[in-house]
């Protein structure tokens, strides 16, 4: 999320935000990044440091949806990202029938994974 509002006034959050977006960006690698939130993340802060994002199209237009208006309030916000979820992932539940866990307990819990919809 990127917000505008007052960022003259806030210099030092400036420095600081570009700082973080080098040093995450120096400890991984893009070429052997594959999942798409990993993705999301590195193209976040590829963009907070001015440069161009080298991502897929799907990546491009998650990241963009993720960046909101300053003038929205928190309600509007959570709507967006209720979207934002609802039409780029889904969840699937899913079971692992484990040797060393109770016939009962398998039955009670299921394991949420998120998967995204694109291809991997």
């Amino acid at each position: 999320m990127l917000y505008n509002t007052k960022k003259d006034e806030r210099a030092v959050l400036e420095n600081l935000r570009r700082d973080y977006s080098k040093k995450f960006l120096d400890r991984c690698n893009p070429a052997l990044t594959f999942d798409i939130i990993d993705r999301i993340k590195i193209a976040h802060f590829q963009r907070a440091l001015g440069e161009k994002p080298n991502m897929s199209g799907q990546v491009i237009k998650i990241l963009n949806d993720l960046e909101f208006d300053e003038r929205m309030n928190k309600k509007q916000i959570i709507s967006r990202m209720d979207e934002i979820i609802k039409v780029y992932f889904y969840y699937r539940p899913t079971y692992f029938p484990e040797k060393n866990i109770s016939q009962e307990s398998q039955k009670s819990e299921n394991i949420l994974r998120i998967n995204s919809k694109e291809s991997k």
